[in-house]
């Protein structure tokens, strides 16, 4: 007899998050039926803050669950993939609220740019990916010398958050529109559309 357990994944950046719960049959684990998706905001727990991060989350998991009148135990795994947990410590505080959440009898946690890696690319394979959202970074993987395929050393770029990197998110591409606008307005710059643009979509006068 075939077994199907839920899978709970859910993919969490610094303006909103997704999740989404699938059911898969262990004897065809490469195949996943996702049957209900929801959306919440931001849950990167370096913008929102640990705690809110957790109940965005916790909320956006809730809809998945009413959804489908299902018991949150009844979630065999679950896999949380968070901007903002590149680091041991923070990834260690947030698994504190991951372990009292008991969404899932199983769960893991990883960095956001960790999965883009793992939807391409199988875990024991090299790669590099990167993001460049509401936040930016650059994470790559290879394996360790001549050892066992299943180790690996990694390394990452970015990921310092808008006020010291981020280049490239769109934090920065916003910011440094807003910057050219107020040289715009001191005459450091000429008068162009974007000035006009950008008034329009901030609905103001000058």
């Amino acid at each position: 007899m075939n077994q199907r357990v839920y899978l709970l994944g859910v993919d969490g950046g610094g303006t909103s998050t997704d999740a989404c719960l699938g059911v898969v049959d262990l004897d065809r684990p490469d195949e996943v039926d996702i049957v209900a998706r929801a959306s919440g905001g931001p849950s990167n727990p370096q913008v929102a803050g640990f705690e809110a991060a957790g109940q965005c989350i916790r909320s956006t998991c809730d809809q998945l669950f009413r959804q489908l009148d299902l018991p949150t135990k009844t979630v065999e795994f679950a896999c949380f993939c968070l901007a903002g947990l590149g680091r041991p410590a923070d990834r260690q505080r947030m698994s504190q609220w991951t372990e009292q959440a008991q969404l899932a009898q199983r769960w893991c946690l990883a960095a956001d740019v960790e999965a883009v890696l793992a939807s391409v690319q199988p875990w024991t394979e090299e790669g590099i990916s990167v993001i460049a959202g509401t936040g930016s970074i650059a994470w790559g993987r290879k394996q360790a010398g001549d050892r066992a395929a299943t180790e690996h050393s990694s390394v990452r770029s970015g990921g310092w958050g808008y006020l010291l990197g981020d280049e490239g998110s769109g934090f920065a591409i916003g910011k440094a529109a807003l910057q050219y606008l107020t040289h715009m307005a001191d005459g450091r710059a000429p008068i162009d559309s974007l000035a006009a643009a950008l008034l329009d979509h901030l609905r103001l006068q000058d």
